[in-house]
C-alpha cells in the first residue's frame, strides 16, 4: 500500500512538484515566475505551490457561490443564469427572450473572450453609461 504524502510539495526526480488533486487540480510542476522549468529548490517551490492552492480554493469557492467558475466567459454565465431562471418557473418566456437579447448586447460590450473575474465595478459603470448614451438613439 502506498504511503500517504505529508506535504503537498514533493521531489520528482531533481525538480519539485505539487499535488493538488484534493483541490481539483493535478500533479503539477512548480515553476517559478520567469522560469521555464520546475525548480530544484524547496524554498522557491513553496511560492508557486501556495499561489496554486489559493487559485484552486478560489475557483472552488466561486463554483459554490456562483454555480460557475469565475474564469468562465460572460456568455457561459449568461446561459447558466437563464437556465436557472427558466427552471425556477418564476419568469415568462417573453422575459427570458428579452433578457437574452440584453445579455447578448452586454457580452458584445464586455467581450466574449473576457473572464468574468476581470469585469470590475468600473466596467459596469462604463456599461451603464454606454446604455444611457445609446438608449434614446435607437442604438445598442
Amino acid at each position: 500500500m502506498p504511503r500517504k504524502r505529508r506535504s503537498r510539495v514533493y521531489l520528482h526526480g531533481t525538480r519539485y512538484w505539487g499535488d493538488f488533486r484534493d483541490l481539483g487540480g493535478a500533479g503539477e510542476s512548480l515553476i517559478p515566475n520567469g522560469e521555464n522549468y520546475a525548480t530544484a529548490d524547496l524554498d522557491v517551490a513553496t511560492k508557486p505551490a501556495s499561489d496554486r492552492v489559493t487559485e484552486l480554493e478560489q475557483r472552488r469557492r466561486n463554483r459554490a457561490i456562483l454555480g460557475v467558475d469565475r474564469t468562465a466567459k460572460p456568455k457561459e454565465f449568461c446561459g447558466y443564469h437563464l437556465e436557472r431562471k427558466a427552471e425556477s418557473s418564476e419568469v415568462t418566456d417573453c422575459w427570458l427572450e428579452e433578457t437574452e437579447k440584453r445579455f447578448e448586447r452586454a457580452v458584445d460590450f464586455f467581450g466574449a473572450d473576457r473572464d468574468l473575474h476581470t469585469i470590475a465595478p468600473r466596467d459596469v459603470q462604463d456599461w451603464a453609461t454606454h446604455l444611457a448614451r445609446t438608449r434614446y438613439r435607437g442604438k445598442t
